[in-house]
């Protein structure tokens, strides 16, 4: 009590102790307690990440079948149509390049 500290800050620590889902977990925490970033932010965050980590690509697509065109127009809008190009479509376009060259050169 006399510094500061209480369950909701001891229960951010254990998410930053205990994360495994940044992928430079140190810097975090170092970001942490050099005062750069609070604990409850970097915990915030943390948790944020877990809770994408544990959806699956099967679970969003179900979501997006489940949109509605405005929906989809809106989401597009905010990730960007060259992030979704670059980061969705491109790579599987690429795959099935290297398929159909694999294929033609048997």
């Amino acid at each position: 009590m006399h510094c500061g500290s209480n369950v909701q800050y001891v229960q951010a620590a254990i998410v930053l102790i205990q994360d495994e889902t940044t992928l430079h977990p140190q810097r975090m925490r170092e970001s942490v307690l050099e005062g750069r970033v609070s604990l409850l932010e970097a915990a915030h965050e943390t948790r944020q990440r877990q809770e994408a980590a544990r959806v699956t690509v099967e679970k969003m697509a179900a979501t997006w079948r489940c949109w509605t065109p405005a929906q989809r127009a809106n989401f597009g809008r905010i990730v960007g149509v060259a992030e979704i190009w670059d980061d969705a479509i491109e790579p599987v376009i690429s795959e099935r390049g290297e398929l159909a060259h694999a294929i033609a050169a048997e």
